[in-house]
């Protein structure tokens, strides 16, 4: 994520983070084999496709506005991209490795949890897609 720009999609990570650890945390308490539960995770509903490809989308316009930023100028502030200044194929990477963190972690999960985490993930990335887009117009137009 770019520099934040306001309390507002501040309040929206948050929000977004914490329906994320709840779900997790769910998920660990009730994880006891891990290889039995992605061998036989339960089926996929109609919402956790939907949950899923929003999650998916709302990542990848997450790296979109964090390249278009930093080719604008701005800094990233996240310290898992390895610099203020990512290239394509890192924020690329790195974008796609998260989609398989959270797609597995889902998996894993009751059909309802899915919901709730894929749902975090989303309101997360759309925050900081938000915020992203937000420092990336104020590059252009200084």
């Amino acid at each position: 994520m770019l520099n934040q720009k306001n309390k507002f999609q501040k309040g929206l990570l948050v929000f977004g983070t914490a329906l994320m650890l709840l779900s997790s945390a769910f998920f660990v308490v009730n994880c006891a084999d891990l290889r039995a539960n992605i061998r036989d995770a339960e089926e996929y509903t109609r919402a956790n496709k939907i949950t899923l490809g929003t999650m998916i989308v709302a990542q990848t316009a997450d790296a979109y506005t964090t390249d278009k930023g930093i080719k604008a100028g701005a800094s990233e502030v996240n310290p898992l991209l390895g610099s203020d200044k990512p290239s394509t194929g890192t924020i690329a990477l790195f974008s796609v490795a998260a989609v398989g963190v959270k797609w597995l972690a889902g998996h894993l999960m009751s059909q309802k949890w899915r919901n709730w985490f894929w749902g975090g993930a989303t309101v997360i990335n759309t925050g900081a897609t938000i915020n992203n887009y937000g420092v990336w117009q104020d590059m252009e137009d200084d």
